[in-house]
């Protein structure tokens, strides 16, 4: 995933929410990352897939955050692929026979 950057991140203070595209054999998928940014002893920032009792409610939030966002995006795709796959569409005068 380091090279695949995300599509879209939502964040929450310290917690985040990462949303991936990956191509599979039946085409594009999503994929979630929760995790939690922290400044360690060098205070270089990091992140982890670890919580705190206190993150878990705002991480389920997030969670369902991230949820509606991916069928938002797998919406997004599945009318592309359709207007993708329509033929163009002929003007009236195209249409009409010469007479």
């Amino acid at each position: 995933m380091s090279n695949n950057p995300p599509v879209e991140t939502l964040r929450d203070g310290p917690l985040k929410a990462s949303i991936f595209r990956n191509e599979g054999e039946n085409g594009p998928f999503f994929i979630t990352v929760l995790s939690k940014t922290y400044k360690d002893e060098r205070g270089e920032l990091r992140d982890t897939n670890a919580f705190s009792a206190g993150d878990l409610l705002p991480v389920s939030e997030l969670g369902r955050q991230a949820h509606h966002r991916v069928n938002e995006l797998r919406r997004e795709l599945a009318l592309s692929r359709t207007a993708q796959d329509r033929p163009p569409e002929r003007s009236r005068r195209q249409g009409r026979r010469e007479r």
